[in-house]
C-alpha cells in the first residue's frame, strides 16, 4: 500500500514527461500527417506529373514516402519517435499547404520547417 501511495504522489511530477512523449509522433504518424498534404500540394501544382508518377493517387504517394524512409533507415524506423514535436509538425504541414508551386516540384523538396521532421 505504501508503494502505491508513493506512486500517486509522484504522478504530478511525471505528468510533464508523459505529456512530452504524447506530443511527439512516431515517424509513421508524422508521415501520415504531412504526407497527404504534401501529395495534395504536389498534385495541385503538377496534376499531369503527379498522375503519371502516382497513378493510384494520394495513397500511393504516401506509401512511396514510407518506402523511402524504410529503404534509407530500415523498416523499424517507422515506429521510432520522429525528430520533431507535434507543434513543429503542424508548422511543417501549414507551410506545405502555403508553398508556392515553383518551390514544390516533388515531395523531396519540402519547406525548411519540415527538414527536422
Amino acid at each position: 500500500m505504501l508503494r502505491f501511495a508513493r506512486f500517486l504522489l509522484a504522478l504530478p511530477l511525471l505528468a510533464p514527461a508523459v505529456a512530452c512523449i504524447a506530443t511527439q509522433p512516431t515517424v509513421e504518424e508524422a508521415i501520415d500527417q504531412f504526407g497527404p498534404v504534401a501529395c495534395d500540394r504536389l498534385a495541385a501544382c503538377n496534376k499531369a506529373g503527379f498522375t503519371a508518377t502516382y497513378p493510384n493517387g494520394q495513397s500511393q504517394c504516401v506509401a512511396k514516402m514510407k518506402d523511402a524512409v524504410k529503404a534509407q533507415f530500415g523498416s523499424d524506423a517507422m515506429s521510432k519517435l520522429d525528430a520533431c514535436t507535434q507543434s513543429e509538425l503542424d508548422r511543417c504541414t501549414a507551410d506545405i499547404r502555403g508553398a508556392e508551386c515553383s518551390a514544390f516540384s516533388d515531395t523531396s523538396k519540402l519547406p525548411e520547417s519540415c527538414k527536422k521532421c
